[in-house]
C-alpha cells in the first residue's frame, strides 16, 4: 500500500460524486427502510453511512482521512441548509424542534464525519486492491 498523506488537495470530482452518492442512497433508503424488519434496517443504514465514504475512497485515490472528513463537513452543511431553508419557507416548528435536539444534532454530525472518514479509509484499501489487479 503507497503512502497516503493525511492533508493533500482535495479533489473536487472525488468529493461530488461521494456526495450525489449520499444523497442517491438517501432516497434509496428512505424509500426501502420502511419495509424492512428491524435487523435489516439497522443494518441497511449502517451501509448507507459508510457507502458514500467507499465511494469517495476509492475515487480521491489520496488522503482518505482528510476526504471523508470533508464529506461528512459537506453533508452536515447541507443537511442544515436544508433544514433552516425548509424552517425559513414556513414549516412550522422545525427550528425549536431542532433546539431541543441540539446535542443529538451534534453528535449525529460527528457520528456522520467518523463513518465518512472510516468508509473513505475503506473505499482506499479496495481501491487499492482492485487497481492491483
Amino acid at each position: 500500500m503507497p503512502f497516503r498523506p493525511i492533508v493533500s488537495s482535495p479533489s473536487l470530482s472525488a468529493l461530488g460524486l461521494g456526495l450525489l452518492s449520499y444523497f442517491v442512497l438517501t432516497l434509496l433508503v428512505g424509500w426501502l427502510l420502511p419495509h424492512l424488519p428491524h435487523g435489516l434496517g439497522v443494518v441497511a443504514l449502517s451501509v448507507f453511512l459508510f457507502a458514500p465514504g467507499v465511494v469517495l475512497g476509492i475515487t480521491a485515490r489520496r488522503s482518505p482521512l482528510m476526504h471523508g472528513a470533508l464529506l461528512g463537513l459537506l453533508i452536515v452543511s447541507f443537511m442544515a441548509i436544508l433544514i433552516l431553508v425548509a424552517g425559513m419557507l414556513g414549516v412550522r416548528g422545525t427550528l425549536s424542534a431542532l433546539r431541543a435536539l441540539d446535542s443529538m444534532a451534534v453528535g449525529s454530525a460527528v457520528a456522520l464525519i467518523i463513518a465518512c472518514s472510516l468508509g473513505a479509509v475503506m473505499g482506499d484499501f479496495i481501491g487499492d486492491k482492485v487497481r492491483g489487479l
